[in-house]
C-alpha cells in the first residue's frame, strides 16, 4: 500500500466519493479541471488496484492506494 499524507483542510466525509468524479471541484473558482483524481482512480483501477481517502490524524487527508501482489518469475 502507498499513502500520500496531506495536512491541509482535508476532505469532508460527504465529499469522499465525489472527489473522484470527473470535473468535480469543491469550488468553481478553484484552479484545475477536476480530472486529476479521476485519472488516478482510472489508472489504478486498470492495474487492479484501488484508491481512497481517509482523514489524517491531526487534520488533513490521507490518500491510500493498494495494488495486487504480482508474483515474479
Amino acid at each position: 500500500m502507498v499513502s500520500e499524507i496531506d495536512h491541509g483542510k482535508g476532505v469532508a466525509d460527504s465529499d469522499c466519493e465525489k472527489i473522484f468524479e470527473p470535473f468535480w471541484r469543491k469550488r468553481d473558482g478553484s484552479p484545475g479541471a477536476g480530472l486529476g483524481l479521476t485519472i488516478a482512480k482510472e489508472l489504478i483501477g486498470k492495474l487492479g488496484g484501488r484508491i481512497w481517502v481517509e482523514e489524517t490524524p491531526g487534520g488533513g487527508a490521507t490518500f491510500k492506494m493498494s495494488f495486487p501482489m504480482v508474483n515474479s518469475v
